[in-house]
């Protein structure tokens, strides 16, 4: 276990990220029968920030092995697809900003038409655009606010050396508090990357169609799934592709009442 603590430690000190994967779980096996077989995940690949913010879609396939013991590792470098608008995700550190609150009530004492759940709907709309607003404002340049407030306090710190007075300790005090230092040496890049990575990992980069052929243009995989869903839509077939029916028969089933509430 402290082997597995101490690389876990050595990955995130040098602010790296497991690529996305896909294919067999294991990717070495020592190829013996029986209880004597042995098989474990050795083979990952890692990228750095600088990976992750330009090649961060690009994920590792682990292929067959073949006669060797290993699974080969191919990563096919393409250009990013077209990204979808994502969920709207709230940061913590908005709520630390002098004017969330403000912005809050603000929206929350406007009026909307309809009933008391779609009023708050419609609220949590109207603030997504403001916190939007508010996090391209003041959180979007972080990298440069922490270098900037890293040199005014070096600043300070040398005019503290030359000559000590209470003004100049009360700066450095207050500089040392502030909340880009404090995100800086929370070691900001690694957790962007990881934020890329996580984003990137809920999408579809590639699937295997119904022929077995593997697809992955983007207008090809929506293809496919247009016309797998449609295949299903009306069919009352004993069996479908890809479907086991009496799997999907043993599991949980609506009532007729259930069925007549929906």
């Amino acid at each position: 276990m402290n082997d597995v603590k101490d690389l876990a430690e050595c990955i995130q000190n040098i602010g790296v990220n497991e690529l996305p994967w896909k294919g067999a779980y294991y990717t070495w096996t020592n190829k013996q029968h029986g209880v004597d077989r042995i098989s474990s995940k050795i083979d990952r690949a890692f990228g750095n920030y600088e990976w992750m913010m330009q090649w961060g879609h690009v994920s590792t396939e682990y292929e067959k092995p073949g006669i060797s013991d290993h699974c080969p590792m191919l990563l096919t470098l393409q250009e990013n697809q077209q990204e979808v608008g994502g969920n709207f995700k709230f940061f913590n550190v908005w709520t630390q900003h002098d004017s969330f609150m403000h912005r809050v009530e603000d929206t929350w004492k406007q009026w909307y038409r309809g009933d008391n759940m779609e009023q708050v709907w419609k609220k949590l709309k109207a603030l997504q655009s403001k916190l939007r607003k508010l996090n391209n404002c003041e959180f979007k340049f972080i990298s440069q606010k922490i270098e900037k407030t890293r040199d005014d306090l070096a600043r300070i710190q040398e005019s503290i050396n030359n000559q000590v007075t209470d003004a100049l300790i009360d700066q450095e005090k207050e500089k040392s508090r502030a909340k880009w230092i404090q995100l800086g040496d929370a070691n900001n890049k690694y957790f962007s990357a990881l934020i890329k990575e996580r984003t990137q990992q809920k999408q579809i980069r590639g699937i295997t169609a119904l022929s077995g052929q593997v697809l992955y243009e983007a207008t090809d995989i929506q293809n496919e799934f247009v016309q797998f869903y449609k295949g299903l839509m009306g069919s009352s077939a004993n069996t479908l592709p890809a479907i086991d029916i009496q799997i999907m028969r043993r599991g949980p089933i609506l009532s007729r009442q259930q069925r007549i509430s929906l």
